[in-house]
């Protein structure tokens, strides 16, 4: 009856000891969703930081890769596509602007979707006047981009950079 009664002791305890265990797997287990919900917020914050720091640079590079004679008129983004809208003096602008852009490092693949000599396109279904600007800027233009992704960007900064000429 004593081991009986002893036996019945230990198991209680280990039944006690189980169910610890067992409440702190869960805790543990909590914790690590939490955890793992922390660290994809994390990666979302970063990237909207980077996103922020590359909206600017874009448009320091398309100020700072459009040639005289070109001027935009319209940007619009979808994901990492922009497509940019504008009147230019010539064609030969237009291609001018376009590996200027290939060059930057930020922006690449410039695809030119439309080009045309005179007035701007129809507003509300009515054809309009030519104006002194389309008169300067005859030729109308529109072309797709792909933003570069930022480790791609630092890629191929590094490229773009010349080695430092050895004095001799």
């Amino acid at each position: 009856d004593g081991q009986i009664d002893g036996q019945t002791a230990r198991n209680d305890f280990l039944k006690a000891r189980i169910a610890e265990v067992e409440k702190d797997i869960k805790e543990i287990e909590g914790i690590e969703a939490r955890r793992a919900n922390m660290q994809q917020r994390k990666k979302v914050i970063e990237s909207l930081q980077a996103d922020r720091s590359q909206n600017v640079r874009l448009f320091e590079e398309l100020v700072r890769t459009i040639p005289d004679g070109v001027k935009l008129v319209t940007v619009k983004q979808s994901g990492a596509d922009l497509t940019l809208s504008g009147r230019s003096q010539s064609e030969s602008r237009v291609s001018a602007y376009m590996r200027n852009l290939e060059a930057s490092g930020l922006i690449s693949n410039p695809r030119l979707s439309i080009i045309r000599a005179g007035a701007a396109a129809p507003q509300g279904g009515r054809a309009t006047a030519p104006t002194a600007a389309d008169r300067a800027l005859p030729f109308g233009f529109e072309m797709t981009v792909t933003l570069r992704a930022a480790a791609d960007e630092v890629d191929g900064e590094a490229a773009a950079v010349p080695a430092p000429a050895t004095a001799t």
